[in-house]
Formats: structure tokens, sequence, C-alpha cells
């Protein structure tokens, strides 16, 4: 006579369950986007710009992100360097006006000084050349740095030679 013996019971869900497997997924892109960002921020690169696409890369992201940033961008300056004519210096935004923001902005004021002194420089040398004033700016910007610094005497030697050459 033969004995059936009942089967153990099977639970109905025996494969992976998709539900965790796609939350796990989600949260390792969420850390690759949030990694990317962080690191793409670090490199001194757009934010805007850089949050939407960690997010949209995730992992790919991340890599581009270990990439080294442009030449410039390591160097300090936001723009790359172009070449001015005399006019330029004359204008209401002289040439390399944003770079002195910048350094002035992060503290190099050393850097912004000696910056202001060969502009300061070259700009009277076009003025005499092309027999007109130089504008205030340049004057302005280098006492500016010198008072920052804690150098009034050579804040007023600035103000004093703008006043020769007015």
């Amino acid at each position: 006579m033969l004995v059936e013996t009942p089967l153990p019971a099977v639970p109905e869900s025996v494969g992976l369950d998709w539900t965790w497997v796609a939350i796990g997924g989600a949260v390792a892109w969420i850390a690759c986007a949030l990694l990317c960002f962080v690191n793409g921020l670090l490199q001194g690169r757009s934010k805007g710009r850089w949050l939407l696409l960690s997010l949209l890369m995730g992992p790919l992201g991340l890599i581009v992100s270990l990439f080294p940033p442009r030449q410039e961008k390591a160097a300090g300056l936001s723009n790359p360097p172009k070449k001015y004519e005399d006019e330029d210096f004359f204008k209401r935004t002289p040439p390399f006006a944003f770079e002195i923001r910048e350094l002035k902005h992060k503290g190099r004021l050393e850097e912004a000084a000696d910056l202001l002194q060969i502009l300061l420089e070259e700009v009277e040398r076009k003025a005499r050349r092309l027999g007109r004033p130089p504008p205030v700016w340049y004057y302005e910007q280098l006492a500016s740095v010198y008072r920052k610094q804690g150098k009034s005497g050579k804040a007023d030697k600035v103000l004093a030679r703008k006043q020769r050459f007015s």
C-alpha cells in the first residue's frame, strides 16, 4: 500500500523581493550622486549644473567628478585670459575686475595688490600715450587693498598719485 506523504508547504515568495532591490539601488544612486556633487563643489564647478548632472548620472557622475578641473580653474582664475585693447582699460568694467574681486574676497590681498600695481602702471602708460586721464577705479581698488592690509601710508601715496595724474 502506497502512503502519500504531504509535501512541506512552500512559501509564496521564494525569489527575490524586488522592492528591496529597487530601494537599495535608489539609495546607492543617491549616495553616488551626493559624493559626485560634493566632489564637484570642491573642485569649483557650477552648483546648479553639477547638482543636475550628479542626480542624473549617479555612479557615472561620480567617475566624471574625479577628473581634475580645467587649468584656469586650478590656477584660481574663473575666466581664461584674453587679449585686451587699449580702450578696454578705460571702460566702466575694466579688465581683470572680476579676478581682482575674487582675490579680495578670498583674502589673497597680496596677489590682488600685485595685480593692481601692474595694471595701474600699464593704465598710466596707456593714458599718457592716448592723452587722457586713467580711470580712478584702479587707484581706488589698490588703496582699498592697502587699507585692508593695514598699509594706510601706501594707500595715501596711491591716492596722491591719482591726484598728480588728474
